[in-house]
């Protein structure tokens, strides 16, 4: 929860030095740092609590980083030349990355600024894993084409998908924090058009007979409505084609912040990632919500969004 709980809250000022206004009974409290009972909003009813889990996964399930990924790349290679960014090429010889750092226009027009290293590979093969793709970036920086479309990304990504030739499994799998924008017009409707900061981490599998595995640790801050971050810690879900006694309900905690900033804990029963727990999962759909240590009433989310997909686990 580290990530969002930074991104989340502005940063603060120094504390200013303390003078001597009077004696501690003529000093009045400032709304700054007192807030009553009576200020307080009431928490979030059921419905909206179980509306922000269900807007933090559809954000999460559209963050696709082959979309990021195929972009940065495709701008890095078509605008750079060959005094323009520099390159480190010993990266790219002993690492198999493209490690630039500068603040240049190339002469096709494009604009490089700051620094990345990054590739993104189609078709390789390792040990029993045929990959679809390998993707990995890691800098800030931005770089702007020479019509005006522009990626920027401060942060992280690492991100496949492969198919093992031993069990038959489809896996997808990625790890990413940070911001990530493009106004590139054909990226408006995708997660890149967002204002989304995120720390998640997805891995997912699918079996020969279709059954499907998926686990979230994430946070995500910049979300719009009564809920504006959330973070997913544990939750892991897999459907009955898988063994599943409980495929409606996952495990884990999900936790929400309010526009007072506020969190509130959900705490879900299902199936740990295991399969077995002393005792048998509350399998209801339902989870508990705690709000400063009290228990504020029983949240029941949509998960099905988190096993409704085919071939990747995002839509």
């Amino acid at each position: 929860m580290s990530l969002v709980l930074a991104l989340a809250c502005a940063v603060s000022e120094p504390a200013p030095e303390l003078q001597d206004t009077g004696t501690a009974e003529s000093q009045e409290p400032t709304p700054y740092v007192v807030v009553t009972d009576e200020e307080a909003e009431p928490p979030l009813s059921a419905e909206a609590l179980a509306q922000g889990v269900n807007t933090a996964i559809d954000a999460l399930l559209r963050v696709d980083p082959l979309v990021f990924h195929g972009a940065y790349e495709g701008l890095r290679e078509a605008g750079s030349d060959g005094d323009c960014p520099y390159y480190y090429d010993s990266y790219l010889e002993s690492y198999g990355q493209y490690y630039w750092i500068d603040d240049c226009e190339s002469d096709g027009g494009s604009a490089f600024s700051g620094n990345g290293r990054s590739y993104l590979t189609h078709g390789n093969s390792a040990g029993s894993y045929d990959y679809d793709y390998q993707g990995y970036f890691y800098g800030s920086g931005s770089i702007t084409g020479a019509a005006g479309e522009r990626i920027a990304a401060a942060g992280y990504s690492n991100s496949y998908e492969a198919f093992h030739t031993g069990n038959s499994y489809d896996y997808f799998y990625h790890d990413m924090w940070g911001e990530f924008s493009s106004s590139n017009a054909g990226l408006d409707d995708t997660w890149l058009g967002e204002t989304w900061r995120l720390d998640h981490t997805l891995s997912a599998n699918r079996s020969p007979t279709g059954g499907l595995y998926i686990s979230l640790n994430s946070a995500i801050s910049g979300l719009s409505g009564p809920v504006n971050a959330a973070v997913l810690e544990g939750v892991v879900i897999y459907d009955e084609a898988r063994g599943s006694p409980c495929p409606s309900e996952p495990s884990g905690v999900i936790s929400l912040r309010d526009a007072q900033g506020r969190w509130v804990e959900l705490r879900f029963d299902g199936v740990p990632s295991g399969g077995t727990t002393m005792y048998p999962p509350d399998c209801d759909g339902c989870g508990r919500a705690w709000l400063d240590g009290n228990d504020i009433g029983e949240v029941c989310p949509d998960f099905s969004a988190l096993l409704d997909w085919e071939e990747r686990p995002w839509r």
